[in-house]
């Protein structure tokens, strides 16, 4: 992977606080936010494009996690470049992971009444706003990938991460939300290229990309084994109110979507 860290986009708001973070603050935003002292060698790299694996490739896994995390939450407050920014597939659309300038557009995609939705996203449109979505990518828990035509969001696919207790090599799809203005035709495609582009992003960091299935008629299941995945277990009872799981995986390698 490809990227630039973008220095005029952010400054340094003092040393190392007592936490092990570094504060730094957005220029265009003026919020804060704090990288992990676990990714500072980032900071002292030069303002111009680098790869990660010449650079990182030869560190532990332990700490090629911690610096593309680092890598993540720069790009997400504007202070770096994930690069190439945005492949395009044939029909002009394109794909990106969220930054600060996209949260309130991706907030009013996923809450609007027209959009539809695949997978189990929350109906609460507190849980699903602007800054909640923020605070969720911030904390690495969740990653938002974007599908744009013309600069505008066509659909939304989020992500969960495993917490590192878990020692998961899984990290889930939680589900999409896909605008009333692409076209049913379209839809499949679009779909396609957020999954290629998601796996191509976790390449190297997880082994499986999961998705869990609460009911018995997912309209998702189909697209997603479409798409390389497969079902792995079936789980019941599983849930706190005791309905059951179906775990579906698709084991990531090279080009595993066509």
């Amino acid at each position: 992977m490809r990227f630039e860290i973008l220095f005029d986009r952010f400054e340094r708001r003092g040393e190392e606080t007592p936490y092990g973070t570094i504060p730094l603050r957005s220029m265009a935003t003026k919020r804060d936010f704090f990288l992990d002292r676990s990714a500072r060698r980032l900071l002292e790299l030069e303002g111009n494009v680098h790869d990660f694996d010449d650079e990182f490739g030869g560190e532990e896994t332990a700490v090629r996690k911690s610096l593309l995390d680092g890598l993540r939450l720069l790009a997400a407050f504007g202070g770096a470049k994930l690069l190439p920014d945005e492949p395009r597939d044939p029909a002009g659309f394109c794909f990106r992971v969220s930054g600060e300038q996209d949260y309130k557009g991706a907030a009013a995609l996923i809450n609007d009444g027209g959009t539809r939705r695949l997978g189990p996203l929350p109906r609460d449109e507190t849980a699903m706003n602007e800054d909640n979505l923020r605070a969720r990518q911030f904390n690495n828990l969740e990653y938002l990938f974007l599908c744009l035509r013309g600069g505008e969001i066509a659909a939304v696919l989020i992500t969960a991460m495993p917490k590192a207790e878990s020692l998961s090599a899984a990290f889930r799809i939680c589900g999409i939300a896909l605008s009333e203005k692409l076209s049913r035709k379209e839809e499949p495609g679009v779909i396609r290229g957020l999954l290629k582009y998601v796996v191509a992003a976790f390449e190297g960091e997880f082994a499986i990309c999961r998705y869990l299935s609460f009911e018995k008629s997912d309209g998702f299941v189909p697209i997603l084994k479409s798409n390389g995945f497969t079902r792995t277990a079936r789980l019941e009872k599983e849930t706190a109110s005791g309905g059951d799981v179906t775990v579906y995986d698709l084991r990531i390698k090279k080009q595993e979507i066509p």
